[in-house]
């Protein structure tokens, strides 16, 4: 099964050079700018050493993908043809810690993941490569912080019905799977300095949080936060040298989302204190970490809204950036230092978030 996807997937990988790139656009603080069209939803998103890159699925379940160049507070909009046809239900992509080459993870219907990876200054897309690790949600996939494995996926693996995690090479191969635990109905991965936070939503909605090591061969137990029973879209952000992370979760039962400051303990585990209430009608969290805190992008009632939180857990009011047809069709890096938002809105949408 998964040999047949795979040649029909990789028919659309010809590395056919991208889309010459477009006049440059200014990007003041917080204002959006169009790069291009889009619509759809599972939008993800990575930043490389010259360009803020998303890739998502159109309303038909096939892959699309553009971004831009930064240069000097400027967006250079691009996109990467060709469109990948087929039927898919989450993406995922993450840039190396050079941040020169780019994997990319397509999950379709039957469980079955697809695997490539792109080269940042060409766009040049190398050969597909199969999993049965299933994504379960847009963040998956992450950096390592080292150079093999490159980046860890992370999901639910048809082969063997647990949740698991795998290394991936520059090469292109996939490491020896680490057991996660049951089911997920999403997985979230996190780059923790020299540990990756993998964040679950188990079975009966209950949120937890553990770390692996970044050859992808042990991870510590898990620690469970928020409401049993209620606790959905489990997230997480963290900025490199701290000790604690932000932990963000939606409830089922008042549609909030909920935040706290956890602290990181020297074996790995997370000690998480009491919730706040980060917006009210919301979902969707994406974070990063910044140097006062973290930036933390959600949709609210259909509008996409960016907020800062301290490293205390203070949150300033948020900013509105405008509205977001998909609930999932956001996501949030970090470029140079400073927050990135890219959206489905009025086609693909870019914002350099000044807070």
């Amino acid at each position: 099964m998964l040999a047949g996807c795979r040649f029909e997937f990789a028919e659309h990988h010809d590395a056919t050079p991208p889309v010459p790139d477009a006049p440059p656009i200014a990007l003041a603080c917080n204002t959006p700018v169009r790069l291009g069209d889009g619509a759809g939803s599972e939008l993800a998103a990575t930043a490389t050493a010259t360009r803020v890159l998303a890739t998502w699925l159109d309303p038909n379940g096939m892959l699309r993908s553009g971004g831009a160049r930064i240069s000097a507070e400027a967006a250079i909009p691009f996109a990467v043809t060709p469109a990948q046809d087929g039927a898919f239900v989450h993406v995922g992509i993450a840039a190396d810690a050079n941040r020169d080459q780019i994997l990319g993870v397509a999950t379709d219907a039957t469980g079955g993941s697809f695997l490539s990876i792109t080269d940042d200054a060409t766009l040049t897309i190398g050969a597909v490569f199969p999993s049965t690790i299933a994504l379960t949600g847009a963040h998956g996939v992450a950096a390592t912080g080292v150079d093999t494995p490159a980046w860890v996926i992370a999901g639910n693996d048809i082969a063997t019905a647990r949740e698991q995690a795998a290394g991936v090479s520059p090469a292109g191969t996939i490491g020896p799977p680490l057991d996660s635990g049951q089911f997920s109905a999403r997985t979230t991965l996190v780059p923790f300095d020299s540990r990756i936070a993998l964040i679950d939503v188990a079975v009966g909605n209950n949120c937890d949080v553990k770390t692996m090591n970044a050859a992808i061969t042990t991870n510590v137990n898990s620690v469970g936060w928020g409401t049993n029973g209620q606790c959905t879209q489990a997230t997480a952000a963290f900025s490199p040298g701290r000790t604690e992370a932000l932990l963000v979760r939606h409830d089922l039962t008042d549609i909030d989302l909920n935040h706290v400051i956890a602290t990181i303990n020297a074996n790995g585990t997370l000690t998480v204190p009491g919730e706040s209430k980060l917006g009210s009608l919301a979902s969707e969290a994406r974070g990063v970490g910044v140097t006062d805190g973290y930036s933390v992008l959600f949709e609210d009632s259909g509008m996409l809204d960016v907020i800062h939180v301290g490293f205390a857990g203070a949150k300033e009011p948020p900013i509105v950036l405008g509205p977001v047809p998909s609930a999932t069709g956001h996501d949030l890096v970090l470029f140079g230092g400073e927050p990135y938002a890219i959206w489905l809105g009025d086609g693909l949408q870019l914002a350099r978030i000044c807070q």
